[in-house]
């Protein structure tokens, strides 16, 4: 898939948190209310489809339910998380390098 974007001049990277984490990092910023969600049914169905179990050694997973999608859900909340960078957060500021096409 990598490959596949690069064709087009498309950069892909891979995100530094699991889903889990976005998805730990984006409630609190969802229940202090400082985001609007879209109304947009598929996602509100899929964030409210959502579970958190343990893990054996007490390890939280969030991940949407057995035969559930969680694509349109784990896109919003990565962009609310990564949105809300702190200034003072050096990851905000990281450079992103675009490929050359070759178009003038």
């Amino acid at each position: 898939m990598v490959e596949a974007f690069r064709k087009v001049g498309v950069t892909y990277e891979a995100c530094d948190r699991t889903k889990s984490q976005i998805y730990a990092d984006v409630l609190p910023i969802i229940n202090s209310r400082q985001c609007a969600l879209l109304d947009d049914q598929v996602l509100r169905r899929q964030l409210t489809g959502l579970e958190r179990k343990t893990r054996m050694g007490g390890k939280d997973v969030i991940d949407h339910v057995r035969d559930g999608r969680d694509d349109v859900a784990n896109a919003a909340a990565g962009g609310l998380v990564y949105a809300g960078l702190s200034f003072s957060d050096p990851a905000f500021y990281a450079p992103i390098s675009y490929p050359k096409l070759g178009i003038i």
